[in-house]
């Protein structure tokens, strides 16, 4: 390179010896040219649109259509239907229960073939333990029904005869006082009270007989009285003209005075029976009439307490014995969760958590002898005939990804509350005596059989091309089941 130093009072001169000043005008020259030759170049191909594209270039013609947004990630195969087989024995008074045989992992299982079998001795100690309780139950309901049934007949015999001695005060009233038939049995206590029957004198009834008796008497005796009076003075007028003997007018005078007697007693018999024993006699016959009306009235009230308290045992027996019933079939039902069956077809996989799997957790291994307690997890039964893709995906596209729309149904918990209805509140009083269907029904169970009914799918997702590595040239159609709510719990990539 050259030297452009300053250079004062002569003109540079080049390498050859030419001046500084014609090497300007050469510069210049081919500057221009270079110029003009690029210029021509790009008007040639930005002008001209003939011109064939360079091979090295890739184009693509621009039109207006519909932006496709695809996302592509990578995920793990699973099972659509990974069933739980979780142990439902409860602890109670026996503890945990241990494993006598199970099943083998990675077989092939049908539904309802058996997976695990439990020890249930004690279980079956506790089920002979409860079934005499329940019959000791049963013994004492059956014994507080009779009880009733004779509480009942017995208030209806006591009922009856308080009601039999009313009537027959009624009628003893009736015929005293000589009222009319059946004019007193139906009064109240207070119209018994307001009934006045000492100024009444009856023309019928036992009273007016008597009375007409002491009447009848006591004109027999007046007679007698007039008779032996006439007699007694024929006798006095026979003595004095010698017919009679004094002794024999004595007789006669004697005769005389008692038929007064007679009449002053029979006088004073009809004086006490209307002034005294009229008045008792009614006074009596009413009273008895009102206590029997008010023993039927004590008679109706304790007949209602002592069939109330007849009742009031026998629902607390039976009560007891129903209690009593749903221990044994709880019991009953704790003995067959010790056979556990495979709830679908598919394989079986042990069950190991992740603390287990890191080395931290205390749950024990699925082994024959291992204890195992209520609630424990022990495999899974995945469903190999229907497969699911899990994916995570970053949220900035999650908001473009839509699955399965689902309405729920309620089904599960409109069976539970009917469990609960019939096993609260059974229509036939004997039916859980007997034996109810509803008994012991595992409400998981239900939820498990009946969880399909739970939702109705009323959009499918979006459809997706799924590819896994082992069938890489084969493309399988499938939808978006379902997208999580929340980002995943992971520290590492918290965001997906």
């Amino acid at each position: 390179m050259a030297n452009h130093s300053p250079n004062h009072g002569n003109s540079p001169k080049t390498p050859n010896g030419s001046s500084s000043k014609g090497f300007r005008r050469y510069a210049i020259y081919g500057g221009l040219a270079t110029v003009i030759a690029t210029g021509v170049l790009v008007a040639s191909f930005v002008l001209n649109p003939f011109t064939s594209a360079s091979p090295k270039l890739l184009l693509h013609k621009v039109e207006r259509g519909t932006l496709n947004l695809s996302i592509m990630q990578r995920g793990t195969l699973e099972s659509a239907y990974n069933r739980d087989v979780v142990c439902r024995v409860k602890s109670g008074k026996t503890g945990s229960t241990y494993i006598k045989w199970v099943i083998e992992a990675g077989s092939q299982v049908k539904q309802g073939e058996k997976l695990v079998e439990l020890d249930a001795s004690s279980l079956e100690d506790e089920r002979q333990a409860q079934q005499i309780v329940v019959d000791q139950a049963y013994a004492a309901t059956i014994q507080a029904k009779e009880e009733y049934d004779i509480v009942v007949n017995q208030n209806q015999s006591d009922i009856e005869t308080a009601k039999v001695t009313i009537l027959l005060a009624a009628l003893d009233l009736e015929k005293y006082t000589g009222l009319p038939r059946d004019s007193v049995e139906q009064m109240t206590l207070d119209e018994l009270l307001k009934l006045d029957l000492s100024s009444r004198t009856p023309e019928r009834g036992e009273y007016r007989q008597l009375l007409d008796d002491v009447n009848g008497r006591m004109k027999l005796a007046e007679s007698d009285v007039e008779m032996w009076t006439e007699r007694a003075a024929w006798s006095d007028r026979m003595v004095k003209k010698g017919y009679i003997t004094p002794s024999q007018a004595q007789s006669e005078r004697s005769r005389l005075d008692s038929a007064r007697e007679t009449f002053k007693k029979v006088q004073m018999e009809g004086d006490v029976l209307q002034v005294f024993m009229k008045r008792r006699n009614e006074t009596d016959l009413k009273s008895k009439l009102m206590e029997a009306k008010r023993a039927l009235d004590r008679t109706i009230a304790q007949a209602k307490a002592k069939a109330v308290k007849a009742e009031s045992d026998f629902q607390t027996k039976r009560s007891i014995h129903l209690q009593e019933q749903v221990k044994l079939s709880d019991v009953i039902e704790q003995v067959s969760l010790c056979a556990i069956h495979a709830p679908q077809n598919g394989m079986v996989v042990y069950y190991l958590s992740d603390q287990n799997r890191f080395g931290g957790g205390t749950q024990s291994i699925i082994a024959q002898g291992e204890t195992v307690k209520e609630g424990q997890k022990l495999m899974q039964i995945p469903d190999l005939e229907h497969m699911v893709v899990n994916m995570r995906v970053h949220e900035s596209a999650v908001m473009n990804i839509r699955g399965d729309v689902w309405k729920p149904t309620g089904f599960s918990d409109s069976f539970h509350k009917l469990q609960t209805t019939f096993l609260l509140m059974p229509t036939d009083p004997w039916m859980l005596l007997s034996g109810s269907p509803f008994v012991g029904y595992n409400t998981e169970d239900a939820k498990d059989r009946f969880r399909q009914f739970d939702n109705v799918k009323v959009a499918s997702g979006q459809p997706a091309n799924i590819r896994v590595d082992s069938f890489s040239k084969r493309a399988l159609q499938g939808h978006v089941k379902s997208v999580a709510t929340v980002a995943t719990q992971d520290f590492m990539t918290p965001d997906v």
